[in-house]
């Protein structure tokens, strides 16, 4: 076996130092250029909904750990809204903002935010077979004719929201697969919305 003398010794290894080093820029360029691509790119939000009264809830506590790691997450605390069931008065209100098409008004906030977010999470806990009163009251002030839904010609709703998925989680004491009326409901309201996948 030839031996490589010394001047060819240091030749090869700053040859293959210079590869190394050329290999190395070109990683970081790469990188670099993904870490750009990555910026330009809108993040996906998700739109917490948090019905659930208590913060050592089971429920809450998974949909943490469902949410984490997840940067682009509006949350909704429902218990700390103080929203009130839509009375009569409220309905006509809402009615004439709605054939103005003056959709400014605070009162579609709540619509606007549910149409724009790319997936939806409720978490609320099983009660009474469904799921706490608060979480229907804010389904009355989502549902907004114009901004999640819209009807047809023919006088059917049609779907408005952006969202491709809404995910529901639930705790209860005791099996609830047998009358889980909450998690049915919101599939009915998923699929009004033009929602085309529901998970529980």
């Amino acid at each position: 076996k030839r031996a490589i003398p010394p001047a060819n010794r240091l030749t090869m290894q700053r040859l293959i130092h210079d590869r190394l080093q050329l290999a190395l820029k070109w990683c970081l360029l790469n990188i670099s250029s993904s870490r750009n691509s990555a910026r330009k790119e809108p993040l996906m939000t998700t739109l917490f909904v948090n019905a659930c009264a208590r913060e050592e809830s089971r429920t809450l506590s998974l949909c943490r750990d469902y949410l984490e790691g997840n940067p682009a997450v509006e949350e909704v605390r429902l218990f700390e809204r103080n929203l009130v069931p839509f009375d009569w008065k409220m309905v006509e209100e809402r009615v004439a903002l709605i054939e103005k098409a003056d959709w400014g008004d605070s009162m579609f906030d709540l619509a606007k935010q549910f149409a724009a977010a790319d997936e939806i999470v409720i978490g609320a806990p099983y009660w009474d077979l469904s799921f706490p009163a608060v979480l229907k009251v804010y389904i009355e002030h989502v549902t907004v004719n114009g901004i999640v839904f819209h009807y047809t010609e023919e006088g059917r709703p049609e779907g408005l929201c952006k969202a491709k998925r809404l995910v529901y989680i639930t705790t209860s004491g005791g099996p609830c697969s047998f009358a889980n009326y909450g998690f049915e409901y919101l599939q009915g309201i998923a699929h009004m919305f033009g929602i085309p996948e529901t998970h529980f």
